[in-house]
Order: structure tokens, then sequence, then C-alpha cells
């Protein structure tokens, strides 16, 4: 088997804002699950998405892997979402849904999948603050 190919390193400016605008979803044919959805979180910012069940707070995450095709605008740093690539989308969006991909393991060792290093170093990205060195 051939061994993956080396990938260059993502840069980036660390956190950014996520902007939603006018942002909607329909199954093919289907009524709208969501439209109209309009925000703007800023780094650090925390958002809780509730509703009864089935009513579309899964689907809305896959509208952020790109699984899901949406209609209205969503910005990451003001690059369009849609406009990305997968690495791209992998290094910027986190989703846990219902069926949840994690090891039996530290939080460290979820954070870095397999690779080799610091896991804090992920928390400068996050925005959130810094927890002490060890903590994960």
């Amino acid at each position: 088997m051939k061994a993956p190919e080396p990938l260059a390193a993502l840069e980036s400016s660390g956190p950014q804002d996520v902007a939603l605008e006018n942002v909607s979803f329909a199954y093919d044919g289907g009524a709208p699950i969501f439209r109209g959805l309009t925000l703007t979180a800023h780094p650090g910012d925390i958002i809780g998405v509730t509703d009864p069940v089935a009513c579309g707070k899964s689907t809305l995450g896959r509208v952020f892997l790109c699984k899901q095709r949406y209609g209205g605008s969503i910005r990451i740093g003001g690059r369009e979402l849609s406009g990305l690539t997968p690495r791209e989308i992998a290094a910027a969006v986190g989703y846990l849904g219902h069926d949840p991909e994690l090891w039996n393991d530290t939080v460290a060792a979820n954070v870095l999948c397999g690779q080799d290093g610091d896991a804090m170093t992920y928390a400068d990205f996050s925005g959130l603050p810094f927890a002490p060195a060890g903590a994960l």
C-alpha cells in the first residue's frame, strides 16, 4: 500500500468570527427544516441550539460540515464555508453528533487524534481561556 503524501500545514490566523446570514435548509422538494438563521459568533462565544426532537439541530450541524447543501451564507473569518476545502473545514469546524466518534482515552488523545504533540496548542485556536498545563 502506498504511504499517504505529506500535507502542508494549514495556515491559521487564529480564532475568527462565524457569521450566518439568512441560512436555510430543505431536503430535496421538501418544506424548509429551518430558514432565516442569522447570527454572528465571536471567538469565545458559546452557543447552544435546542428544540424538540427532529427539528433540524443535527441537520444544522451537518450543514457546517458541508454534508448538506444550504441556502444563504455561512462565513468563517469572512470566507464562505462552501468555498473551503475539506481540510480547511475539518480544521475550522468541530461537530459532535448523536454518535460521537471518540476513543476511550484522555481528552488530549481525542484532541490529537493519534498525532504526537501538545493538545493545549489547540486551545489557542478555540478562543477559550487556557487551562493549566496537563489539564487535558
